[in-house]
């Protein structure tokens, strides 16, 4: 896209990209969350949208949990779904330790992740 011609178009054509753009990356990184280990998706991807798959994963997996909750009265859905949760926290915790981590950048986004 060319910056020419009133500023205030180009601007709404330049947000609409944009938008377009991060919707692209953002239906991407939903279907990857489910199908990549979690260190390679969060490897792939800029902080807010691992943040985003993370967030994904967590909340697919406790409704799943709730709604066979409602359906067998059993709290073993339930604390299964709660325990693969955890282990996504592990996980980032063992990155956040893992000296082989020498990029700053990665790091605080690895920290970032744990934070939030």
């Amino acid at each position: 896209m060319r910056a020419e011609g009133n500023i205030e178009d180009w601007l709404y054509k330049l947000e609409k990209e944009m938008q377009k753009s991060m919707k692209g990356i953002c239906k991407k990184a939903a279907q990857d969350c489910y199908s990549m280990p979690l260190r390679e998706f969060i490897d792939n991807y800029q902080s807010q949208v691992a943040l985003l798959g993370i967030q994904f994963l967590w909340t697919s997996r406790l409704q799943e949990a709730l709604s066979k909750g409602k359906k067998t009265e059993k709290q073993t859905d339930l604390d299964k779904k709660k325990k693969d949760n955890d282990n996504i926290m592990k996980e980032l915790t063992a990155m956040c330790l893992d000296e082989s981590i020498k990029s700053k950048l990665i790091r605080t986004k690895i920290e970032t992740l744990v934070t939030i």
